[in-house]
């Protein structure tokens, strides 16, 4: 128990020290202070700060009814108690009208009373305090939920079991002209039964299972058409009430674009399929016409011709290469598969046995099983491999092939010991077209990199040129997965 200061206002040295000795013995954390007059009195409020005040009624210099006032206008939630040796029915009301606790007649306490009475003004004041704060908070809490609502966009409403309106903020009422029809309404009584029913359908199920999820196109009163995403959940207030909250986004936009975004998608995905199919027949009709004159022509043809046809037939082969990786980067996104469990050692070395010159490039690898999307992996590690190769300024070399398992996902590096990457493109070797050597020089679209960059990124991964590595070439890969088992193999 915490100390309570008392305060006892009253001429009668007699009443003080009764009021005194009542309550030291009842506990020793009762300390008390007294004044004879309502000046002392109200000099002692200030510095001593009473829990509780007992005050007379009569006092040589003023009466309870005058004191109070000032006594509250010091300490505003201080309980005061009444004392008086004559009971005045009228007196009291007039005290309790100006917030006394409570009016005491002197002959009728004891020292049990005296501190039950004290005690009771007193656990009453520190509740009542207490009830006042809360109250504060949750008017506080309330006026910034109010402020969070009518700050958001979106449509909010609440429905209570009738399907009747209750609450909405500002954004709701301004759908509607007439704002009288809106709370204590359905906003649908002017609809037929049938439709009616159907606009209700998802407040039932809310009401029912606790919560609804639809995409609507709605008709707003003011003749616009938008389409909305609505989620209602079903809640109760304090007295089991059920209601539904309701909130409306709107996606019109939102839908509009991924429409938009679809047909922009299968558009280029025809453009892709008619450059890649219908431009081939040209190239080969071009390759076809060049091998005729070869062949009948042979012979005649100078040296420096049979030169430029051999040209003509390689830059038909690259258009053609060309062509076919545009339509790939064009489904990428749309045609790579799920994720399934992978021997890594088998699968690089497979990809490694496809590449044009791997007989003298030696792959190294460790033997392990791993959880990845087999299409996607196999476009990064093929581009990847035949790069370290195609780009190598050595007949023979080395490709170590590193993956580890990291938090959410691998870490995956391809590292060559070919002549790198010259810092003046150490920025953009992933964009298209971009290609170290000449393509007479080096076969290739340009398009490797930026493939293995738009597959890595359709999965919420990462690929970076490692910069710091001098002796080749490192390649960097964070490929995401949840499923991220790494499991070591024995070489077979």
């Amino acid at each position: 128990m915490t100390n309570i200061n008392v305060l006892i206002i009253d001429d009668s040295p007699e009443d003080i020290e009764f009021c005194v000795r009542s309550l030291k013995r009842k506990s020793k954390h009762y300390r008390c202070k007294s004044a004879t007059s309502g000046k002392e009195g109200l000099s002692l409020i200030k510095n001593f700060v009473p829990d509780c005040i007992v005050l007379d009624h009569s006092l040589p210099d003023t009466s309870s009814i005058d004191l109070l006032p000032q006594i509250f206008s010091i300490n505003p939630d201080v309980p005061v108690i009444i004392m008086t040796g004559q009971g005045n029915e009228m007196v009291a009301v007039d005290a309790m009208k100006l917030g006394a606790e409570n009016y005491l007649v002197k002959s009728r306490v004891n020292q049990d009373s005296l501190e039950q009475h004290i005690k009771a003004a007193v656990e009453k004041k520190q509740l009542e305090s207490k009830l006042l704060k809360k109250e504060q908070e949750l008017i506080s809490a309330y006026t910034f939920q109010d402020l969070v609502i009518e700050s958001l966009p979106d449509y909010i409403f609440v429905k209570d079991k009738d399907f009747k309106i209750v609450k909405v903020n500002q954004a709701f009422l301004n759908l509607y002209k007439d704002k009288d029809k809106i709370i204590g309404f359905t906003t649908i009584e002017d609809y037929s039964q049938e439709e009616a029913e159907a606009f209700l359908a998802k407040d039932k199920e809310a009401f029912q299972t606790g919560l609804s999820e639809a995409f609507e196109t709605v008709s707003f009163p003011n003749g616009d058409v938008h389409i909305l995403f609505t989620q209602k959940k079903r809640f109760e207030n304090a007295t089991g009430d059920p209601f539904i909250l309701c909130v409306a986004q709107d996606v019109t936009e939102k839908e509009n674009m991924i429409k938009d975004l679809q047909k922009s998608n299968y558009d280029l995905e025809q453009f892709a399929y008619i450059a890649s199919h219908d431009l081939k027949s040209p190239l080969n009709a071009i390759k076809k016409l060049v091998t005729w004159i070869e062949e009948d022509h042979g012979d005649e043809l100078p040296a420096a011709v049979k030169e430029n046809f051999s040209m003509i037939k390689n830059r038909a082969d690259r258009m053609a290469k060309l062509l076919t990786d545009l339509l790939e980067y064009s489904r990428v996104g749309t045609k790579l598969s799920s994720v399934e469990s992978i021997n890594f050692y088998d699968f690089c070395h497979n990809i490694h046995s496809l590449s044009a010159g791997s007989d003298t490039f030696e792959l190294t690898i460790s033997p392990v099983e791993v959880q990845l999307p087999r299409v996607g992996v196999q476009i990064v590690m093929l581009n990847l491999i035949n790069n370290a190769i195609k780009h190598s300024n050595k007949d023979k070399g080395t490709i170590d092939v590193q993956i580890a398992k990291t938090t959410g996902g691998y870490n995956i590096s391809v590292t060559d010991d070919g002549p790198g990457v010259p810092s003046e493109y150490q920025h953009k070797i992933f964009e298209m077209f971009q290609t170290l050597k000449s393509r007479d020089a080096v076969e290739g679209s340009g398009m490797g990199l930026a493939m293995v960059k738009k597959v890595i990124e359709f999965y919420g991964g990462s690929v970076t040129l490692d910069i710091s590595y001098t002796d080749g070439c490192r390649i960097k890969i964070f490929w995401p997965c949840k499923t991220n088992t790494c499991t070591k193999l024995k070489k077979v």
